[in-house]
């Protein structure tokens, strides 16, 4: 196998590099399909299709039907790879394959139109967010002669598409809300390929978010959450308990996210800095127990500065530095994580194999009482003729750990791979604090200056950085990189603390929590409660009833709220929790038995009335 460096075009599809990602499309290979189908006097269109056209099944004599075969072919691949805009003109029309007619052929004219007019339309893909987001709709009784529906999807990944399709159903559905059910259990089954898909690969296994699917049908949402099947609907029970499955599935991950989400924004709502304290830095939030003045934080641990001379201004960690090396802090989070930026180690040469100065320099941290993860971080060092380490201090202890790589030619190193040739990886211990960085060349870069004329070694968060064959020469622009600390309170346990109300961080509703990782304690806001829990009066008692996705009650209005938790009743001659996710409201046995014996007692009564008349 030889690399041939960045790809431009693979099948027909062009790749192209920018500033925000990549893009791909198929200009070229639309310009060949309308080439070769210019007897049709292709007219440009503004759309694929025109639904004010009813195209019927053809009985009389086929028109040109290899011709037609080959271009629905040609359009297929356009529909598959990249032109998810055709994808319903092409299905539909596919289906008249074996016998077209004129008026077939007229519409196969307007996709290429279309497409002609459009041939610049690329896919745009960028690095974030990595989160699939998928759509479903239903056309209902799109086809006249066998009222069958048409069901679509579209799944988006990074901004662009990556899944599609339009088919038709197998069964026929009574109403659009069924119509759309069917769409969405085939939505659903498409959920469940990408996500094992995702999970396959090794940089987005870790990364994917939650999915969450649109329907823009009341009533087909209704009956998807209700969990229970009618008898009437057979000939969508499978689809049913497929739905389900997935369902179930999807809405606890989406319910959890969505619900950590919310009670973030209610946290940030509520106060995260003590009152009269610079609570924000442009996007960087600043919880207490940081702050930017000494009134403002716990102690001189969680200090940070607000830079006003950048702009935008930057948050800095700790009492400014008169030599500006201040760390910038990306983001604070008070399950115990900051999010910094790095210092890249540079050892560069020039073709001579002379040391370049002005981008040779090393790094070295001195995080003080903060620890580097060791669960979000490795240590990673880049480069063909490249060997380095570091040394650390864990506690009283030093600890020290390095790698190397050795490669001749570009073509030996393996995208995506900080494994093989060109990159390695190493992890972080637990405990960590201060690093003194060493970064060094075997032979100065000088056989092989041309594709990378310098070595680079860093500690960064591990889903921050997906090595390529160009961060060989790249690199070199970088200066810093995202790195993820590990913060607590004091060196104490919990127990010795809690004990100590005085000297007890943790306020009002909320828990101790010992470190998993590291040393020290982090305090908690109790289940049902939010807020900072450094801060008094402490954590405060989430109203779960006011908002449907915190509560999980089966009729929203007999929610009760009570102190960190909430109730739900039920109606008169049900019991249970009343919840979606529990025992929900069950018919009581006594119930049962006296509808039997009305019903009982109604029949005996018509029937005595009938036989009155012979009486």
């Amino acid at each position: 196998m030889k690399d041939l460096g960045e790809v431009d075009t693979i099948l027909g599809i062009k790749v192209k590099r920018n500033s925000g990602g990549y893009a791909l499309n198929q200009t070229h290979y639309i310009e060949k399909v309308v080439s070769k189908f210019c007897h049709l006097k292709i007219k440009d269109a503004n759309t694929p299709f025109d639904s004010s056209i009813k195209l019927e099944k053809n009985d009389g004599r086929s028109v040109a039907q290899l011709e037609y075969a080959s271009a629905i072919g040609s359009l297929m691949y356009a529909a598959q790879c990249t032109r998810a805009d055709i994808s319903f003109a092409v299905s539909k029309l596919s289906r008249f394959i074996s016998n077209p007619s004129v008026e077939h052929w007229k519409a196969i004219g307007r996709v290429l139109g279309y497409l002609k007019n459009t041939k610049e339309l690329s896919l745009q893909y960028s690095k974030f967010p990595i989160i699939i987001e998928g759509y479903s709709d239903a056309s209902w009784i799109s086809s006249v002669r066998d009222n069958l529906s048409t069901t679509g999807w579209v799944f988006t990944l990074g901004g662009g598409v990556v899944s599609w399709g339009s088919k038709k159903q197998t069964c026929i559905s009574h109403s659009t809300m069924e119509a759309e059910f069917i769409a969405l259990a085939a939505t659903g089954k498409e959920v469940e390929w990408l996500k094992d898909l995702m999970m396959d690969i090794p940089f987005t296994a870790n990364n994917v978010s939650t999915v969450s699917i649109h329907c823009d049908s009341q009533a087909t949402l209704a009956r998807a959450y209700s969990g229970v099947y009618n008898g009437k609907s057979r000939h969508i029970s499978i689809r049913h308990e497929v739905k389900l499955k997935v369902f179930n599935e999807i809405q606890s991950m989406y319910d959890k996210h969505l619900k950590g989400l919310l009670l973030a924004s209610a946290a940030t709502v509520n106060g995260q800095a003590k009152e009269g304290c610079l609570d924000r830095c442009e996007a960087v939030i600043i919880p207490y127990p940081f702050g930017t003045d000494e009134h403002c934080y716990l102690s001189p641990y969680f200090w940070v500065t607000s830079n006003h001379s950048s702009n935008p201004p930057k948050l800095l960690l700790g009492k400014p530095s008169p030599e500006g090396n201040n760390v910038q802090v990306l983001d604070i989070s008070l399950e115990g994580e900051l999010l910094i930026l790095n210092y890249v180690s540079h050892d560069c040469y020039d073709s001579l194999g002379e040391a370049d100065s002005l981008y040779s320099y090393d790094s070295y941290l001195k995080p003080g009482q903060f620890n580097i993860s060791s669960t979000k971080n490795k240590f990673t060092m880049v480069g063909c003729d490249t060997f380095a380490w570091f040394k650390g201090q864990r506690g009283h202890e030093s600890y020290r750990t390095g790698c190397m790589s050795i490669c001749d030619n570009i073509t030996d190193v393996q995208n995506g791979s900080c494994s093989r040739n060109g990159c390695c990886q190493t992890s972080i211990p637990d405990g960590l604090s201060a690093i003194d960085l060493t970064l060094g060349s075997f032979n100065n870069y000088s056989e092989i200056w041309e594709f990378n004329p310098c070595g680079y070694a860093f500690i960064v968060e591990e889903s921050n950085f997906n090595f390529s064959s160009n961060d060989l020469r790249d690199l070199k622009s970088k200066t810093e990189l995202p790195m993820v600390f590990d913060w607590a309170l004091d060196k104490e346990t919990c127990q010795v603390d809690v004990n100590d109300q005085t000297n007890n961080a943790c306020k009002g509703n909320s828990t101790c929590n010992k470190r998993i990782t590291g040393w020290g304690y982090l305090c908690n806001c109790s289940e049902g409660y939010q807020g900072n829990p450094y801060l008094e009066p402490g954590c405060q008692d989430i109203i779960e009833c006011e908002n449907s996705i915190l509560n999980k009650c089966e009729n929203p209005e007999t929610c009760i709220n009570t102190q960190g938790n909430y109730t739900c009743s039920c109606p008169m001659w049900y019991h249970g929790d009343g919840k979606i996710d529990g025992q929900r409201c069950i018919p009581n046995r006594l119930q049962m038995i006296h509808v039997a014996m009305v019903s009982y007692r109604f029949s005996l009564h018509t029937s005595n009335a009938l036989e009155a008349p012979n009486a």
